[in-house]
């Protein structure tokens, strides 16, 4: 891997180029992610879903249209580097993470319903990443004047990234569903494996570039903690706007705005060829997400669900008062 050194002012001359080998890594890499998403998914996830239209709809209609466009509004009103506008576009795009389903649990939400979603959301992104990204960095213009440059084509991601995630994900599946006992074991040492081998290529990446990071924290931190922020609550307003329980919108919060982030890490590695200021917008929101959410969590831990805010399933009877 190379890094191009660059001026302490200037995060977007910051680009990875990867070798053949840690190309085909992050290929692998992206699989496991997927493969390990799936371990913890069941048929059924589908099924519980689909009982609950409004909220897949919900859902689906916050983190792949409703958010890339406030995305975009953030974008045009915080005006960040282009390439931390291209990074935190494509994040906004990507599926959601395990990790709202944890804190679904923390906040008493429908953990029934964050599982699911998160299951459905992980299948669906195969075709709908792709296809939301190009059809709301085609708005930018920072956005697409980048994409014209690495001449990137969305067709061929879309096939790509189709192979990457829906094979490991259905291979997941039948792994959990034929031998569970093995999948409970392997879930977390995946997560771990997977985590420890990206985070030391993008830390391998850095190496020596202390003064990027130091411009990365000032000139991504702050408009991706807006996002962020924009994305629990908007994720939450709909859901509530839909008329849906309590445990469930906060199910819904969670899911629109924990995404994620190494899977979303690892994409920009590979297909942007890792240009600083989008490459640290994915690892920065791993990181903001993480802490915006357990704290959400635990503000809604504090406030239990009465018997009628809980919904019908996935809360447990013991955090309702």
């Amino acid at each position: 891997m190379i890094v191009q050194s660059i001026a302490a002012s200037d995060i977007d001359s910051v680009e990875f180029t990867l070798s053949p080998a840690l190309s085909l890594l992050m290929k692998v890499l992206i699989a496991f992610i997927l493969f390990g998403v799936a371990l913890d998914s069941r048929p059924s996830d589908f099924r519980n879903v689909l009982r609950r239209p409004i909220a897949l709809a919900a859902t689906l209609g916050t983190q792949y249209v409703l958010m890339p466009a406030v995305t975009l509004g953030v974008i045009a009103i915080m005006n960040p580097n282009p390439t931390v506008a291209l990074g935190i576009l494509f994040v906004a795009c990507c599926p959601s993470g395990t990790l709202s389903n944890l804190f679904t649990h923390r906040s008493h939400g429908n953990v029934t319903m964050s599982v699911s979603l998160t299951t459905v959301s992980s299948a669906l992104c195969v075709v709908l990443t792709p296809l939301s990204f190009a059809l709301w960095g085609g708005m930018s213009s920072d956005v697409s004047a980048l994409l014209e440059d690495i001449q990137i084509s969305i067709s061929d991601m879309l096939v790509e990234v189709g192979i990457m995630i829906a094979v490991p994900f259905a291979l997941g599946m039948l792994v959990a569903r034929r031998y569970p006992g093995f999948a409970l074991a392997a879930r977390k040492p995946v997560d771990i494996a997977t985590l420890v081998v990206l985070l030391m290529i993008a830390v391998g990446g850095f190496a020596g570039q202390a003064s990027a990071l130091i411009t990365g924290l000032s000139a991504v931190l702050g408009v991706v903690l807006v996002q962020n922020v924009l994305s629990l609550s908007i994720g939450y307003g709909v859901a509530r706007a839909c008329r849906l329980p309590v445990a469930d919108a906060r199910a819904v919060a969670f899911e629109s705005g924990v995404r994620n982030s190494a899977l979303s890490l690892a994409l920009v590695l590979m297909y942007f060829e890792g240009f600083g200021g989008a490459a640290l917008a994915a690892a920065y929101w791993g990181i903001v997400d993480t802490i915006t959410g357990l704290a959400l969590a635990e503000v809604w831990r504090r406030r239990p669900l009465s018997k009628r805010q809980a919904a019908d399933d996935g809360v447990p009877t013991a955090v309702t008062s």
